[in-house]
């Protein structure tokens, strides 16, 4: 009877369990820059300070910075906001952001996305590509939450579809 009540449970757990392993890329580095966004935008608003989510496109790196009281930009030393690279196979090739605009082709600038103690977000648009497929990451300014759309979109209207 023991037996049969764990086979159950691992049953019904198993699966739960095993689908990250076997989640896209894309999904990952959709829901890992989700969760991301929604972290320092909490922060920020909890903080009353300036967040930034900066994009390292030569490294695949993605790092948070605060502004200090002084003005001074300064790196969070959280353990989830510390300096990661994106997921897999998925790789960063241009950022678009609503204040600083496209980062061309080759460049070495670093991007990022602000978000305001109000909790407002910059828009950014993500161009990433995992394996042969094309797809542009939305981050919303009301909300602060991750869109994924297929292919490379340079404008998409407020809240809308493209």
């Amino acid at each position: 009877m023991v037996v049969l009540i764990l086979g159950l449970m691992a049953g019904v757990m198993l699966p739960r369990l095993m689908r990250p392993l076997f989640a896209s890329d894309i999904r990952l580095a959709t829901r890992r820059l989700a969760a991301l966004t929604a972290l320092v935008r909490d922060r920020a608003v909890r903080t009353h300070q300036t967040y930034r989510l900066h994009y390292d496109r030569q490294k695949e790196t993605l790092w948070v910075t605060f502004l200090a009281a002084s003005g001074e930009e300064q790196e969070d030393q959280g353990s989830l906001t510390a300096t990661q690279r994106w997921p897999g196979a998925v790789d960063l090739v241009a950022v678009r952001t609503q204040f600083q605009g496209r980062q061309p082709e080759g460049s070495e600038e670093n991007l990022f996305t602000t978000f305001l103690p109000n909790g407002y977000v910059e828009r950014t648009l993500l161009h990433v590509q995992a394996e042969e497929a094309q797809y542009t990451l939305v981050i919303e300014p009301l909300t602060g939450q991750v869109r994924r759309l297929d292919g490379f979109l340079e404008e998409i209207p407020l809240g809308g579809n493209p």
